[in-house]
C-alpha cells in the first residue's frame, strides 16, 4: 500500500468500537461503522517476550472497497 492508499484508508475509517465523547450514541457509531470499509483501533503493544510496552499500536482492518483499491 502506498501513502496515498493509506491516507485514503484513514480518511474512510471508523473506530472499531463505540467511544463516548467521539460518538453521539451507539446508534450513530453503528451507522458510521456500517458505511465504512476500514476499521481502526489502538491495541496494547508487546515485546517479543510478550511483556506489555508503554505504547500502543494502531491496527487497521480493511474490507470491501478498501481491499479493492
Amino acid at each position: 500500500m502506498n501513502r496515498a492508499g493509506f491516507e485514503w484508508a484513514l480518511a474512510h475509517a471508523a473506530l472499531s468500537h463505540f467511544q463516548p465523547g467521539v460518538h453521539e450514541d451507539r446508534a450513530q457509531w453503528q451507522a458510521e461503522a456500517a458505511e465504512c470499509s476500514v476499521r481502526v483501533r489502538w491495541d496494547p503493544d508487546r515485546s517479543i517476550q510478550l511483556e506489555p510496552q508503554p505504547w500502543r499500536a494502531i491496527q487497521v482492518g480493511l474490507s470491501g472497497e478498501a481491499v479493492d483499491r
